[in-house]
């Protein structure tokens, strides 16, 4: 399996997890159930559908994702889920996603937030691989590269005082 492909198994992994996570909260939403039904089906028939049509939506927001905890998850995007693609269950997840978080407790949260974080991570990596972003938008990727360096190198310092 090649990294594309890991990337890809990755990210459908945590979407699974999230969106299992999200039918938990709420088990009597039919909308969220069938999301959850058509993400575990089509991972099998189409891996990339859900990194292909999540993974934008992420990314378009992921100063957002990055800045805080608190400000994705407390921003109202609703004029730009109408502009999603029908099918793509970010229109779907998110909002329920965010009724989730604000039911949390702050461990719950920062276990939702970086759940959250880890996809778009996961999205950056492979839309770079497959080359899918512009210029601008590789620049953008190579702050966020070097961000993750410098915070790995801080938890490793952080370690080694321990």
């Amino acid at each position: 399996m090649n990294v594309i492909e890991r990337l890809r198994d990755e990210f459908n992994m945590k979407t699974k997890k999230l969106t299992i996570r999200v039918h938990n909260f709420d088990k009597k939403d039919d909308v969220i159930y069938r999301t959850k039904e058509r993400i575990l089906i089509v991972t099998d028939v189409d891996p990339t559908y859900v990194i292909k049509t999540m993974g934008p939506y992420l990314y378009k927001y992921s100063d957002d994702i990055l800045s805080d905890d608190e400000k994705f998850m407390n921003h109202d995007y609703a004029e730009d889920l109408t502009e999603c693609v029908e099918g793509d269950p970010a229109p779907i997840l998110v909002p329920k996603l965010k009724l989730l978080w604000r039911s949390l407790d702050d461990i719950g949260k920062k276990e939702l937030i970086t759940l959250v974080r880890d996809l778009l991570e996961i999205y950056l990596d492979y839309a770079t691989l497959e080359g899918d972003m512009s210029k601008d938008d590789k620049t953008l990727l190579e702050k966020e590269i070097e961000r993750r360096i410098v915070e790995r190198q801080s938890v490793k310092k952080k370690k080694r005082t321990k």
